[in-house]
């Protein structure tokens, strides 16, 4: 059994870009703190993470999940409407909020 990560102390994060990978950021609200996230490649394959507070440059705390070297491609992503279909690109950082309306990307 996993257990949720200790919160905060998660200021940093390293990005695997490039070389074919890219990221996808999902930013959420304080709700989905300290749960885990999947998204699922058109191939089929799951990625999760944990969704953490972070601080970002002004101070002010951003909860998202961070999702790096990714392959390229289109990922089936939850947000709070269903899922929606996002695409991610080599050497790009993708940014999705997941309280937002709208349609797949």
């Amino acid at each position: 059994m996993e257990t949720a990560p200790v919160p905060f102390r998660h200021d940093n994060v390293v990005l695997d870009i490039g070389s074919g990978a890219g990221a996808l950021v999902l930013r959420s609200g304080p709700e989905l703190a300290n749960q885990e996230i999947e998204i699922v490649s058109a191939a089929g394959q799951r990625t999760h993470v944990w969704v953490l507070a972070r601080r970002v440059g002004s101070g002010a705390v951003m909860h998202a999940a961070v999702f790096t070297g990714l392959a390229p491609g289109v990922y089936q992503v939850p947000t709070s409407r269903g899922w929606r279909r996002v695409g991610v690109e080599a050497d790009t950082v993708t940014e999705v909020d997941l309280n937002a309306t709208g349609t797949d990307s």
